[in-house]
């Protein structure tokens, strides 16, 4: 029997029995109700769970936004006492990307951050966490990360951005 919710397909449930030879019509009724409850619970949850990850996502860039971060953090932190291990936080923003959007537009701005974002992101190690703070602010945890390397991942990152350029209109 299909799992139906707002009558798109979220999933099946498959009966067999080494009892019945045949179901019959009262055993198929119950099915499809079960089938009923079962889709309109899923979908439920698929769009509770979808709320939560937009809940904590930046739209523009596609990061984990600030509430993101806090709930990271808090988990990161925790992690570092267990485990007496040292966990650094970059605050990273762009210096002059004010004139970015007065001279180029809000269209370009938000380019950039897009661009800056992924740049940062791409200097990472994949167990690293980077958030859009707000505006042009980026924050990044970098766990298991000690004072030096973490000063070589600044300079690393400083010079992916500077060496970016970003296009417009010629």
């Amino acid at each position: 029997v299909p799992l139906l919710a707002d009558e798109k397909l979220v999933g099946a449930i498959s009966v067999f029995s080494g009892k019945l030879a045949v179901y019959e019509e009262d055993h198929l009724r119950l099915l499809e109700t079960i089938s009923r409850i079962a889709g309109d619970a899923i979908s439920k949850s698929i769009r509770q769970a979808e709320t939560e990850i937009h809940a904590q996502t930046d739209p523009l860039t596609g990061l984990p936004n600030a509430r993101g971060l806090q709930i990271q953090f808090e988990k990161e932190v925790g992690r570092a006492r267990r485990s007496g291990s040292p966990m650094q936080v970059l605050m990273l923003d762009l210096d002059g990307f004010k004139a970015v959007n007065d001279t180029f537009g809000h269209k370009a701005g938000d380019t950039l951050l897009r661009e800056v974002g992924g740049i940062i992101q791409a200097e990472l190690r994949d167990y690293d966490f980077l958030a859009r703070y707000g505006g042009d602010e980026f924050v990044a945890l970098v766990p298991e990360t000690d004072s030096s390397d973490v000063i070589e991942l600044c300079a690393r990152i400083e010079t992916a951005v500077a060496s970016y350029a970003l296009s417009v209109d010629g």
